[in-house]
C-alpha cells in the first residue's frame, strides 16, 4: 500500500505508479505460518519544476539557423535537455520559425518563441526573444599560437552575434613587427 496515493499508487498487481511529485512510502506485508511480516520503503517522486531556454534573447542573421538549447529543471535539482520533446510556438513565423531542433531566421524583425514541456502532467513553459537581423555581426575575435619559438601557427576564430564561429584565419591580415621578443 502507499502512504500517499496521490503522489505513489499500488494497484492489484502489486505495480506501483509514480502520479505527481513528491515522498511517500511503500508498505509490504506477507504473512506465512500465522508470522506476519511487513516492510516500508521511502519513495521520492520528482516532478518538472521549471524550463528554460539558455538565453533570454538570441540575435540571429537572416538565413542562418542557430541550435534550440532548452533544459528542464526537477524538484530533485536535475536536469534535462528537452529541445526535442518541447512544443515551440512563434508570435511570428515569418520572422522565425523552428525546425528539427533549430530557430530558422527568415526575414529582419524580432519574433518571441514559447516553448511548452509536459512531464508527468506538470506542463512548464519559457520564452526566448529572437531578434533576426540582415547580417551577422562580429562580436570577437580570438587569436590562438601554436608552436614553438622558431616557427608558430596562427588561428583566428571569429565568433558571431548568432553564437556561430567560423575560423577565419585565411581571411586575416597579420602584421610582423620585428625587434620584439616573441
Amino acid at each position: 500500500t502507499s502512504s500517499n496515493a496521490n503522489i505513489v499508487s499500488v494497484d492489484g498487481n502489486r505495480l506501483i505508479t509514480a502520479v505527481s511529485g513528491g515522498s511517500a512510502e511503500i508498505t509490504v506485508e506477507y504473512e506465512e505460518d500465522g508470522v506476519k511480516l511487513s516492510g516500508t520503503c521511502a519513495v521520492t517522486v520528482k516532478s518538472l519544476s521549471s524550463i528554460a531556454f539558455d538565453k533570454t534573447a538570441k540575435t540571429i542573421a537572416v538565413g542562418s539557423h542557430s541550435e534550440i538549447i532548452l533544459t528542464a529543471t526537477y524538484s530533485d535539482g536535475s536536469t534535462k535537455a528537452i529541445a526535442n520533446d518541447a512544443i515551440f510556438e512563434s508570435d511570428n513565423n515569418s520572422i522565425v520559425s523552428i525546425s528539427d531542433g533549430m530557430f530558422e531566421a527568415k526575414a529582419a524583425g524580432t519574433a518571441k518563441i514559447t516553448a511548452s514541456y509536459t512531464d508527468s502532467g506538470v506542463t512548464k513553459t519559457a520564452e526566448i526573444a529572437i531578434t533576426v537581423t540582415m547580417d551577422k555581426v562580429v562580436s570577437s575575435l580570438a587569436l590562438s599560437v601554436d608552436g614553438t619559438k622558431v616557427t608558430y601557427t596562427l588561428k583566428a576564430t571569429a565568433s558571431y552575434s548568432d553564437g556561430s564561429t567560423v575560423d577565419v584565419t585565411d581571411k586575416t591580415i597579420y602584421t610582423i613587427v620585428t625587434g620584439s621578443d616573441i
